[in-house]
């Protein structure tokens, strides 16, 4: 009987070690996270893109979900018009386009 509570609480401890691991996996992208500075080129309302202007012209994903700022206000990418000035904080994509991960919408640009 020993045995079998004690197999048992073994193979208890190692579902919920795994189950954990699986819930609570770490996000490194932090790491990885880039800052760009520019104007507003185009937007792609549709396919979620904004190309901006700063030292180079980069296309940026913005994800569903994305809150931009200006100001103290939240605005959609529908507010985002040609020749805004923006701060993106984004992170590349090995297979394509880099991901916005914030966005602010100002003159005034937070200092980080």
């Amino acid at each position: 009987m020993r045995k079998i509570f004690k197999y048992s609480l073994v193979i208890f401890t190692a579902a919920l070690i795994l189950l954990c691991a699986g819930i609570c996996r770490c996000d490194d992208s932090s790491q990885n996270l880039k800052t760009f500075r520019g104007q507003v080129v185009e937007v792609d309302w549709v396919g979620s893109l904004i190309t901006c202007q700063g030292e180079d012209e980069i296309t940026f994903y913005v994800p569903p979900g994305i809150k931009i700022r200006h100001g103290t206000d939240t605005v959609s990418l529908e507010d985002i018009d040609q020749g805004d000035d923006l701060l993106i904080r984004y992170v590349d994509n090995p297979a394509g386009t880099p991901r916005v991960v914030s966005m602010t919408l100002d003159k005034s640009y937070p200092e980080m």
